[in-house]
């Protein structure tokens, strides 16, 4: 089962991450709910969505906008919806002890973010309730670089 805590930490949902490739995901979560017709491919699994760029799991990115959470995994540790305020998650994060900062550059008018330090998994809020949850390899430190 996936934790919340381990996928803010590593980007890790359950056995999903980025680097899977499109043929190791449907064996992992069978076929989407939907899926889209033009490039980037994104599949949709209940709230859960999945970007490619040639063939591997690009962005992992869980919404919250529609009620309850649904997705092929449930978290084991704490299962935040569209209910889930700005303070809710920074007590999540600060009793866990990972390190987080506003992402100014999603922060205006009545949205704000959130980006943890160690993954850089970002976390966007609307009205002050979460809206989702972002992993992306174009967001993550080059290792040769950090």
């Amino acid at each position: 089962m996936a934790s919340l805590e381990n996928f803010l930490r590593t980007g890790r949902f359950g056995l999903v991450c980025l680097g899977t490739t499109s043929r190791s995901l449907t064996e992992l979560l069978g076929y989407p709910d939907d899926r889209s017709v033009e490039e980037p491919e994104i599949r949709k699994y209940g709230n859960l969505e999945i970007a490619f760029r040639d063939g591997l799991v690009d962005m992992i990115a869980l919404y919250f906008r529609d009620g309850n959470f649904i997705s092929p995994f449930s978290f084991s540790d704490y299962c935040p919806n569209d209910q889930t305020s700005l303070s809710d998650m920074e007590h999540f994060l600060r009793a866990n002890q990972i390190a987080y900062s506003p992402e100014e550059s999603l922060t205006f008018d009545s949205q704000s973010g959130l980006r943890i330090s160690v993954s850089n998994a970002t976390l966007v809020f609307s009205e002050g309730r979460l809206y989702g949850i972002f992993v992306s390899a174009w967001d993550r430190p080059n290792p040769s670089t950090a």
